[in-house]
């Protein structure tokens, strides 16, 4: 967009957390062309932060009708978590809404989104307020994961991606929780990424935090694994 931002959602919505999703891989490729999109959007997402508040969409107040409180709070997780300069505030208020259960929603796939924000922002920061966050999130999802590594409410492909085992994956990595991340790593090796309904997103988000989990050889080694047909 002319603005910087990359859009995202069916209608167009999301702006805000579309675009550091964009940028954030970015941010570690030294060019000139990629660092010009990085600067642009970062930009942005800098004009959409209001103290400890940010805006999902690129207008003053939000619009999104279905689900904005969750994305509200995905949206401040995921921004803090890759973007973590001077996002305390924002990240602690993410962690005030989280219940005495360890969760902020009753669908798995709703408190990875928000716990992966906060295991991101942990690999920068090293806070233990949240990396304890994390530890009691990352209880409610194994408590809500089947003894296969699938999570309770799936079935439905197109809620539940490999993108989002990838993602539950990190945060158990981050929790230290070497069990529940053995699970659902053989969970996404069995399923492997032929009928994934993003194969692109799930296979590049699987690198990625195979990457950060254990280190590039084994990433690659388990990236070649899932993409056998």
């Amino acid at each position: 967009m002319d603005n910087g931002s990359f859009p995202g959602g069916m209608p167009p919505a999301e702006y805000t957390l579309t675009t550091m999703q964009t940028v954030y891989p970015l941010m570690a490729i030294r060019s000139s062309e990629s660092q010009e999109i990085v600067d642009r959007g970062l930009s942005f997402v800098d004009s959409q932060i209001n103290g400890d508040e940010i805006n999902i969409e690129s207008l003053r107040k939000s619009q999104v009708p279905f689900g904005s409180e969750y994305l509200k709070i995905k949206t401040k997780s995921q921004v803090a978590g890759m973007y973590p300069s001077n996002k305390t505030g924002i990240l602690y208020s993410v962690i005030e809404e989280q219940g005495a259960d360890g969760s902020w929603s009753s669908r798995a796939y709703e408190n990875i989104g928000i716990l992966k924000g906060l295991a991101l922002y942990y690999l920068s920061t090293n806070d233990t307020r949240v990396l304890d966050s994390i530890k009691r999130g990352s209880e409610w999802l194994n408590a809500h994961q089947r003894p296969d590594g699938s999570f309770q409410g799936d079935g439905d492909e197109n809620v539940y991606c490999l993108a989002h085992y990838s993602d539950a994956a990190l945060i158990y990595s981050v929790a230290g929780d070497k069990t529940s991340l053995e699970k659902t790593v053989g969970y996404i090796e069995k399923r492997g990424i032929g009928k994934d309904p993003t194969p692109l997103k799930s296979f590049l988000t699987f690198l990625w935090n195979m990457k950060i989990i254990y280190g590039e050889d084994k990433a690659m080694k388990l990236a070649s694994e899932i993409a056998d047909p």
